[in-house]
């Protein structure tokens, strides 16, 4: 789930789109309690909070991780290993965006970067330019609001590049 927003974004994302969402994370209930209350609405989430299920990663069809998390986490490897998909939100996002996405990464200087290029094409093309990524503004939401003609600018950190090398596009 996570502290920053992304992953409740994704569990509203997931939970909209009508999809069985199972949160699991080592966080306890009162680490969590601002993501927890955030997702109030979503009836149908079931949560496993202190610690993790080697059930939860193979009774399962895809899993959406955090970026946080490493790749070398023990539990996706189990879901690897039993053919589970492990996906994230950016890597759902890059699978279902209708427009171009614009990416920024490096080492330095990308939020500033990213939301440089995001405010000059909002000159040019107003409301079909969307920004997100890791600046703390999830993808996810973008989806329902764009279309073929949008434009994405995204910040990309060096652990979201590495989800999306996983990826089948």
């Amino acid at each position: 789930l996570g502290l920053h927003g992304g992953g409740v974004e994704t569990v509203k994302f997931l939970a909209r789109v009508g999809a069985k969402v199972t949160i699991t994370d080592l966080r306890d209930k009162k680490k969590l309690a601002p993501a927890l209350l955030s997702l109030k609405k979503c009836k149908t989430v079931k949560y496993i909070l202190g610690k993790h299920r080697k059930k939860d990663f193979l009774h399962t069809e895809i899993i959406v991780k955090n970026p946080g998390v490493l790749p070398d986490s023990p539990y996706l490897k189990i879901a690897k290993n039993a053919g589970i998909p492990v996906t994230s939100d950016v890597g759902i996002f890059f699978k279902n965006f209708p427009g171009e996405i614009i990416g920024v990464t490096g080492t330095r200087g990308k939020s500033t970067t990213t939301y440089l290029i995001w405010k000059f094409l909002r000159q040019k093309y107003k409301n079909k330019v969307h920004i997100g990524g890791n600046i703390r503004k999830s993808v996810l939401p973008l989806l329902a609001k764009s279309g073929k003609e949008d434009l994405a600018v995204l910040e990309l950190s060096s652990f979201q590049l590495e989800d999306l090398a996983q990826e089948k596009f």
